[in-house]
């Protein structure tokens, strides 16, 4: 009997396809562990024979892909390019580069390098190490001293000072306050930190800290109130007898605010300048000129007085330091400040008279000399006949002769002469001129080369001894210190007058040479319309003159010696002297 196929269930038909499926999976499952264990040993197998000198291949330094680089690719690009990134600062909208080896710093190539291309053995055994993806930044070598030098001086150049608040002024009056402004300083030590962190090319901002203003708006507005309430109301200023009113915008004109940095604070003055200016404009109202005393002097006497006053004016400076002190105390309903009167003390003013005597002459001697200092002048007079008035000063004062001595080598000369002990032909040795000749040019036009050689060759000591001789004993030649005074120089031309001194011919001869001699500058330029015969004498800051003067009225002798003075002032004395005798 032949078996026939049964056909099953569907349940059953489903559990007999669901077996089968289940052993195609393990076969399949079976196959699948062996292929992942292949693979997975080969990945291991992969990772333990990495190159050393190489990057994982998903390794970046600073952001910049260098998956699997040798070392000496990384050290170049480390070197070449990392290196030369320059920092870039920004700051209140600008863009500062600065390169890093400018400020100290330089990249760590091989530790960077290093630490880029480290791959343990621990990683190498770890599943997919290989992939991982590893960051490093790059190592610094930083000066950290001259890294802050830099960045300080950087923070210098970039220093932003803070504005002061300032008051606007309107019309010359301060009016309204201006406000400051915020200053900036870089914040350094922050900025080094944030370089040290960063990478070498990082883009930072800079930091910074705000610096307040010295002077503040507050300060001003306070300062603008005080002298607000100061200036606010007019002042009464007393001047003289007379009230003036000055103007609350006066007042305030005057103002100054300075601020003052070092402490801090506003300080309020007041124009000085201005206040005085203001004050000079009405100095006219309180003036008064003081009236002179008059005396009347003749001679050396006062014969009468007309008495003076004294004036007044206003103190400019005194009246200024009032007003201000007002200003500086509480408010009033009127300030109230003195102006300073000072007196004008009145000068005397001296009319002087002088008589035709001899205390006249005398008085017009002294007044003259008192122009100048005591010893730099000497004078001596005398009336030859008519009064024999007569007057001198300082005439026993020794002075250099300058050419003054020419007169005494002449009269030594001319007693030679008359003795027949010298011929008027013979030649002056070292002068190339006969003694005749020598005599004319040493008075007329005061030549210092004939007298000088007589005296060498007549001597100077036979000179001294025969003035000495004639009496003219404060005149001395001996070793060349020539010197007199005004008395014998006097006594000189009034003997040489007399004809006491040589005979008439060469008396007259000498007077003759005087009179046109050719240095009119002094006694004869003073005594205009009278004939004078003089001998000067000049040299550095001495100026002489000695004259017999004939004027309309009378016959005199004047020597004047002058240290310093000189013709001029010779002059004016002659010219006194001549009014006053001739008058």
């Amino acid at each position: 009997m032949i078996n026939k196929l049964v056909l099953r269930s569907p349940a059953a038909r489903w559990n007999i396809a669901t077996l089968a499926r289940l052993l195609f999976v393990l076969r399949w499952l079976k196959r699948g562990g062996q292929f992942a264990g292949a693979l997975f040993g080969l990945l291991l197998l992969t990772q333990l024979l990495y190159p050393r000198q190489l990057t994982r291949p998903f390794v970046s330094v600073d952001n910049a892909s260098v998956g699997a680089w040798s070392s000496s690719k990384l050290k170049s690009y480390l070197k070449d390019s990392v290196a030369t990134r320059p920092y870039s600062l920004a700051i209140t909208g600008h863009q500062y580069k600065l390169m890093p080896a400018g400020v100290g710093i330089s990249v760590d190539v091989t530790t960077t390098t290093n630490e880029a291309t480290h791959y343990t053995l621990a990683e190498r055994l770890t599943p997919f190490s290989l992939f991982k993806h590893a960051r490093f930044s790059d190592k610094k070598m930083v000066n950290i001293d001259e890294l802050g030098a830099h960045l300080q001086a950087f923070a210098d150049a970039r220093a932003q000072d803070p504005e002061d608040a300032t008051l606007a002024k309107q019309d010359g009056i301060y009016s309204a306050v201006v406000p400051g402004k915020l200053g900036y300083i870089v914040n350094t030590p922050k900025l080094q930190a944030s370089m040290l962190q960063a990478a070498i090319g990082s883009r930072l901002n800079v930091p910074r800290i705000a610096v307040q203003p010295k002077i503040t708006e507050a300060m001003l507005q306070t300062a603008l109130n005080n002298w607000r309430q100061q200036t606010g109301k007019p002042m009464e200023l007393q001047l003289g007898t007379q009230p003036v009113l000055i103007p609350s915008s006066i007042l305030q004109s005057w103002v100054i605010v300075t601020p003052n940095q070092k402490q801090d604070a506003v300080l309020i003055t007041y124009d000085t300048a201005a206040i005085k200016s203001w004050l000079n404009g009405y100095a006219p109202r309180v003036y008064s000129a003081p009236k002179p005393a008059t005396r009347y002097i003749e001679d050396d006497a006062v014969t009468q007085t007309v008495a003076g006053m004294n004036g007044s004016a206003l103190n400019v400076d005194k009246s200024a330091d009032a007003v201000v002190a007002a200003l500086q105390t509480p408010a009033a309903p009127i300030r109230l400040a003195a102006a300073s009167l000072q007196p004008l003390p009145f000068s005397t003013h001296d009319v002087r008279g002088y008589t035709s005597t001899s205390r006249g002459v005398q008085a017009v001697i002294n007044d003259w000399a008192a122009q100048y200092k005591p010893g730099s002048v000497a004078a001596s007079f005398q009336e030859i006949g008519g009064q024999s008035r007569s007057a001198a000063l300082n005439d026993s004062g020794q002075f250099f002769t300058a050419s003054i001595y020419k007169l005494f080598v002449v009269d030594y000369t001319y007693h030679l002469l008359e003795s027949g002990q010298l011929d008027p032909n013979s030649l002056v040795l070292g002068a190339g001129k006969s003694v005749d000749d020598c005599l004319e040019v040493t008075i007329v036009v005061s030549d210092n080369t004939c007298p000088e050689a007589l005296g060498d060759q007549l001597g100077w000591i036979n000179i001294d001894a025969y003035a000495k001789q004639q009496g003219f004993t404060a005149t001395s030649f001996v070793n060349h210190n020539w010197s007199t005074d005004t008395h014998d120089v006097a006594s000189y031309l009034d003997k040489l007058n007399a004809g006491s001194l040589m005979n008439a011919a060469d008396t007259a001869n000498l007077l003759d040479k005087m009179q046109r001699q050719v240095y009119r500058s002094a006694i004869p330029a003073g005594s205009a319309g009278s004939t004078v015969q003089d001998k000067v004498g000049f040299y550095g800051s001495y100026w002489h003159d000695a004259a017999i003067v004939h004027s309309p009225k009378a016959t005199y002798v004047l020597v004047v010696f002058t240290n310093g003075p000189g013709a001029g002032a010779i002059k004016n004395l002659a010219a006194q002297i001549q009014q006053t005798l001739n008058q």
